[in-house]
């Protein structure tokens, strides 16, 4: 979503998944660096150190790729 409000445009559903990622990547670690759990599930600060970056980029693909199906199916991938 932050890709389609730049301007950027979206061509399938791989480029659809690459940009969520990256936008749902980028929230996390807004929500970080706030110490709040994401609504997306995408970050918790009670994640143990040693686990936290492996749940966040796990959380965020699967968000990423549903949001991104959802995408494609409701409006359409270029």
């Amino acid at each position: 979503m932050v890709d389609q409000r730049s301007g950027i445009p979206q061509h399938g559903l791989a480029n659809t998944i690459a940009e969520e990622t990256r936008a749902f990547t980028t929230q996390s670690y807004v929500n970080q660096s706030l110490g709040v759990k994401s609504a997306y599930g995408i970050w918790d600060p009670s994640w143990p150190a040693d686990k936290a970056e492996a749940n966040r980029q796990s959380a965020g693909s699967d968000v990423a790729k549903q949001d991104a199906e959802d995408e494609c199916k409701d409006h359409g991938c270029l």
